[in-house]
């Protein structure tokens, strides 16, 4: 940190280069040591479980068959206790595939090895202490029952409901699936000190092919899974409301995507408990402003209003659309640029009675301290309107917030000349995310953002 006396209150932060400092890799665990000094024991524990877990998921799959339920084409999930100073890469040699580090200690790892054989195979070889360096056995802790991954992969209220879904009921639903399978990125080589251009540069283009070749792998992994679940959820006769998936290039990587589905609750319990990869499991929550109180205050002045200079900064509102002829908000408006995703309504206007949220998003951004009653008052920025909320103030249900993200950066920064670089987007749901995982509408907002050098203005509710 910069040492200065005038701002002891104030950590500045000093650029520095150099390689990163990892976590992982400190003392061994008490736990971790005890099991290696118990080898038969935590290796038979193993096994046993192992034994278990193999009995169970063969007997759910001929269950599946004998109920006629669709085929899923994948492996089978489990969750496991490990040490949690390890670095949970060692779990590939064991035959698993990360999908999830849920909570310190617990990971969902999925395998398509139903016999656990290279994991028993292992155990066998750290049971018996030949091979000195073979202990990756003992940092796994725990071969935890499926309903203890259930509760880790619903939200509260979800899982709160699980035991009375109704097979025939229609839920709307967001799921996250993992597309890591077992290929690790290759990491960034660093310049040697006594190293020459020319010969980094050689070690650099040789890191970018395998970086490459890794990230297709990845994303063939992650169309295969989408389309196991198009095919699974149509088995059901419902349907996929939307797909979100990592955008490409060397940022956005497919490791993962997200998706609504519009399914009964048998696909929902089938899909949850047998589709090995998913992650994380809600139900859709109503994007709901609510209803504004105040009405607008009819304009009764002599200002006048001139338009933003052309060099001004152009913010775009995503909201209930805006009255764009209002006298003190139409000089700033680039209505051509206007667009509607409510489906029902192409009408770009805020239609909500006596005044929606956009109009008054779009008045305080244009006026952020006070509206002039006489003069002159040039208006601070341009205003772009994205209208995603209906004439209740509500977002239609078949608006995945993700998708809509995506879909404004496409439109008026990557699309538009000149691009927007800041978007206010003063809409939420209506109570907090489990705080397990961070929500696929967040993460597409941070994603945006550090992919376009743009700019997103939210909006935080504190209840008293």
């Amino acid at each position: 940190m910069a040492d200065n006396p005038s701002f002891k209150h104030l950590a500045l932060p000093l650029v520095l280069q150099g390689r990163p400092i990892l976590g992982g890799g400190g003392n061994t665990s008490a736990i971790t040591t005890r099991n290696r000094n118990n080898r038969e024991l935590h290796g038979e524990y193993i096994k046993r479980r192992s034994a278990e877990l193999s009995r169970f998921w063969k007997e759910r799959q001929i269950d599946r068959v004998h109920l006629n339920l669709p085929t899923i084409e994948t492996g089978v999930p489990i969750l496991l206790e490990i040490d949690p100073s390890s670095d949970i890469d060692f779990l590939r040699g064991l035959g698993f595939e990360i999908v999830c580090e849920i909570e310190e200690g617990f990971i969902i790892v999925a395998t398509d090895d139903i016999d656990f054989e290279l994991l028993n195979k292992k155990t066998d070889v750290f049971i018996s202490n030949i091979v000195s360096r073979c202990n990756s056995p003992a940092k796994i802790y725990a071969l935890c029952e499926d309903t203890d991954r259930l509760s880790r992969i619903l939200t509260s209220d979800l899982y709160s409901k699980w035991s009375s879904i109704d097979d025939d009921q229609v839920y709307l639903i967001d799921i996250g699936v993992s597309c890591c399978g077992n290929v690790e990125l290759p990491k960034q080589p660093q310049k040697k000190s006594d190293e020459d251009y020319e010969h980094y540069a050689d070690r650099l283009r040789k890191w970018r092919d395998k970086f490459t070749d890794a990230y297709i792998i990845w994303d063939e992994l992650k169309i295969k899974r989408e389309n196991i679940i198009e095919s699974f959820v149509r088995a059901y006769n419902c349907e996929i409301v939307e797909f979100v998936d990592g955008s490409p290039g060397f940022v956005g990587l497919p490791d993962s995507f997200s998706a609504r589905l519009r399914i009964n609750g048998k696909c929902l319990r089938d899909l949850v408990q047998n589709f090995a990869y998913i992650f994380e499991a809600s139900e859709s929550e109503q994007i709901n402003m609510g209803n504004i109180q105040s009405q607008l205050q009819p304009v009764i002045d002599d200002v006048t209003i001139l338009s933003p200079s052309p060099t001004s900064p152009i913010i775009c509102v995503i909201d209930s659309g805006i009255q764009e002829e209002h006298k003190y908000i139409s000089p700033a408006i680039l209505s051509h640029d206007s667009k509607s995703l409510v489906s029902f309504g192409s009408s770009v206007s805020d239609e909500v009675s006596e005044g929606g949220h956009g109009t008054r998003v779009a008045g305080a951004i244009l006026y952020p301290r006070e509206i002039p009653i006489h003069g002159t008052y040039e208006l601070p920025c341009w205003v772009r309107n994205y209208k995603v909320l209906s004439s209740n103030n509500r977002m239609p249900m078949d608006l995945y917030p993700p998708k809509v993200i995506s879909s404004v950066v496409e439109d008026y920064s990557r699309k538009t000349d000149p691009p927007t670089k800041i978007f206010n987007h003063s809409i939420g749901a209506g109570k907090a995310c489990d705080l397990k995982h961070m929500s696929p509408w967040a993460a597409e907002i941070d994603l945006q953002s550090y992919e376009n050098d743009v700019l997103f203005i939210g909006c935080v509710t504190i209840n008293s």
